[in-house]
């Protein structure tokens, strides 16, 4: 067997499945048929209108019953036929039937809250696993997770390969830690089923999760698409891509082909398309290093690729939680210059422009490990986001957020957002993150002290400054927060 065709069957790739799907969709549709999320031990989202989508023969009468409820619909030329049953709340539950040609039975459903889960590796299951301990006294029958498999299309597929389970008690959880703890802890605090769909791939970039159309809908992503895809040829299948590594591998000409995984938008077209429109209350996301070298296309990949995810689901502000960039490799104590990690940050928090986005901001927690370990941290800080932005209730959920500097003489005066009880020091006495630099644009470290809800910087080596950076590092020195604990995000004034 070639050695890359062992090695990607190892983590799992599920290119078969798209060979299916592709055959399935050329034949005459006779028999009834469901996506894989309409399965037994399914949650669905509550309060809000349910579309329930399936194929049968062209113009077939299928019919979905469901708690009272009784939605009929006729299949479309093309066999697909879709029903939305009406708003239903958590104390719902029990089977589903879904009737035409023939009957199908849905086992155990249950209507609480859904989030989507994405993202690379450190959204996947595998990059940290939950050992027993870890997971609380309180185990849930309730909390379900629906973790896709792998897989990739050059089109969007109609469908993928997972199915409806819980996470166990005794072995190592194989679902995203991130997306376990959230749940867990979201169903503690509501009391009501949570499900968890996760579709989540290692080493991807943003505009593999993206579909094609939007992003050349952008003149400048387009001439960024087309530039990729002359520097490595394409390829659509397993098979496609393993006879064009070995012809390249031969004599080492021209272009390496990229793996399938690694085109613009086949991870949308063979992950993400077949779960929309599935009800859903948003999404969770952690994705960017893969990106982190490009920060400046990343401005417009990350909101294009959520407007496009917002539209597929029929959801224009659709909330979109995702986690910027954590502290990575050794800590970085010379002055701040070039840094492609806090660039990308930058660009993460640009994307809060969008309405219903927010950011959890986890530059604390980070370290060498460009995997750091603490997920309970982040999926705490998601928790409270989506509590505060999402069901409304009172909590905190965000450190100090740059607002205006003012310079004056030999200093630079910082006011934030999100100040809450007031400015602190995390460790010691001493403000840490802090640069400032002149007209010659040379940074140096800077003294910086809490005034007020403001942190004046001065330094003696810049007597004129123009501007001012914190915390833009790979891996910085920064201690900033506000009375709830969390951090300062990185930030700087100028756009050298």
């Amino acid at each position: 067997m070639h050695v890359l065709t062992a090695s990607f069957r190892r983590v799992g790739v599920c290119f078969s499945s798209v060979a299916i799907a592709l055959a399935c969709s050329t034949l005459s549709l006779r028999a009834l048929e469901l996506p894989a999320l309409f399965s037994d031990g399914m949650i669905l989202q509550r309060d809000k209108p349910v579309p329930v989508w399936g194929w049968s023969e062209a113009g077939q009468e299928v019919t979905v019953q469901f708690a009272g409820q009784e939605k009929k619909a006729k299949a479309g030329a093309d066999g697909r036929w879709e029903v939305s049953l009406d708003p239903m709340d958590a104390t719902v539950k029990g089977d589903m039937i879904i009737s035409g040609d023939a009957s199908k039975t849905i086992k155990d459903v249950l209507i609480g809250e859904v989030w989507i889960c994405s993202g690379q590796s450190n959204m996947d299951a595998y990059t940290y696993t939950l050992e027993p301990g870890e997971r609380g006294a309180e185990e849930f029958t309730d909390v379900r997770f629906f973790v896709v498999r792998r897989g990739v299309g050059a089109t969007p597929q109609r469908d993928v390969n997972a199915s409806w389970t819980q996470c166990g008690t005794t072995e190592q959880c194989m679902c995203s830690a991130v997306g376990y703890l959230f749940a867990r802890d979201l169903r503690k605090r509501l009391g009501v089923p949570v499900g968890i769909v996760q579709a989540t791939w290692g080493d991807t970039r943003a505009e593999f999760w993206t579909p094609l159309d939007a992003l050349k809908s952008d003149p400048a992503l387009a001439e960024y698409i087309k530039t990729w895809e002359q520097m490595s040829p394409q390829v659509t299948t397993w098979a496609d891509y393993e006879k064009r590594w070995v012809e390249w591998n031969a004599n080492k000409e021209g272009a390496e082909p990229a793996p399938p995984q690694k085109i613009p938008s086949s991870i949308f077209n063979g992950m993400v398309a077949p779960l929309a429109p599935f009800a859903a209350r948003g999404v969770l996301w952690y994705q960017g290093e893969s990106n982190a070298y490009q920060a400046s296309e990343y401005r417009k990949i990350f909101p294009t690729m959520i407007e496009a995810w917002r539209a597929a689901w029929r959801s224009p502000e659709w909330p979109f939680l995702y986690v910027q960039l954590p502290n990575y490799e050794k800590q970085d104590t010379t002055p701040p210059n070039m840094s492609p990690w806090s660039e990308l940050r930058e660009a993460q928090e640009a994307t809060l422009s969008l309405p219903g986005t927010e950011m959890a901001v986890t530059i604390d927690i980070g370290g060498e490990d460009i995997h750091p370990r603490n997920k309970p941290e982040v999926a705490r800080r998601l928790m409270n986001i989506a509590l505060a932005k999402v069901y409304g209730e009172k909590v905190p959920y965000t450190g100090p957020r740059f607002d205006a500097a003012k310079f004056e003489s030999d200093r630079a005066q910082i006011s934030f957002k999100h100040v809450e009880g007031g400015l602190k020091i995390r460790d010691g006495e001493v403000l840490k993150g802090f640069a400032l630099a002149g007209e010659d644009r040379k940074w140096h470290w800077a003294d910086a002290t809490i005034e007020g809800d403001k942190v004046v910087v001065r330094s003696t080596d810049v007597p004129r400054p123009v501007a001012v950076r914190y915390a833009w590092a790979h891996n910085p020195e920064c201690n900033l927060i506000n009375d709830t604990g969390l951090p300062a995000a990185p930030f700087r004034t100028d756009t050298w």
